[in-house]
């Protein structure tokens, strides 16, 4: 992370970085008992999810980000909770490197323990699939690391660090594209 950070100072070049603790269970069907709340069923997200999703990411709000909400719903299992109306009041996706991420209740439906719920049933269906139940945890939420405590999810020792480059996010778009490396401007 420092090497990265180090060498993309000295050449000027504008990375996204963030750092996460990193939750693993290895064992769900450890993890306590929860009943779901009647009022709420259980559920995979769709596309139709998505402008919610959005609008409520801390990261989101963007079309950057929709795109990257939406390959996440097509791509990688999700659950949530819906309401009466068939409405998502709470979720958790998964990402491309198979961690648990992005939970989430809206602000209205918290303190119910919806989160726990889901972190139950898909920590255990991805331990049947044979897979790891792990999430990473901003450095800064700090109830989300006292629940996956409470679930039985051991914090690992070091940070994982997230670095993100793509130069075409920090400079003005333009109508031309630029040539292919090795071939003259036309």
């Amino acid at each position: 992370y420092k090497a990265s950070r180090n060498t993309v100072k000295a050449k000027g070049v504008q990375l996204d970085m963030s750092s996460y603790f990193t939750y693993l269970h290895l064992d769900p069907s450890s993890m306590p008992e929860i009943r779901l709340d009647p009022a709420v069923r259980l559920s995979s997200l769709d596309i139709s999810h998505i402008d919610l999703m959005n609008e409520t990411w801390a990261l989101g709000g963007n079309d950057r980000s929709r795109r990257y909400l939406t390959s996440l719903i097509r791509y990688f299992p999700s659950i949530c909770l819906l309401d009466a109306a068939s409405r998502p009041v709470s979720w958790i996706l998964s990402d491309p490197f198979g961690a648990m991420r992005h939970g989430y209740t809206l602000p209205q439906h918290r303190g119910r323990g919806y989160v726990q719920v889901m972190m139950k049933v898909m920590a255990k269906r991805r331990h049947t699939l044979g897979y790891l139940s792990y999430g990473h945890v901003a450095l800064d939420s700090f109830p989300m690391q006292r629940l996956q405590e409470r679930q039985g999810f051991q914090r690992q020792p070091t940070l994982c660090h997230f670095i993100l480059h793509n130069a075409a996010l920090h400079r003005p778009p333009t109508l031309t594209p630029s040539p292919a490396p090795g071939t003259a401007p036309a």
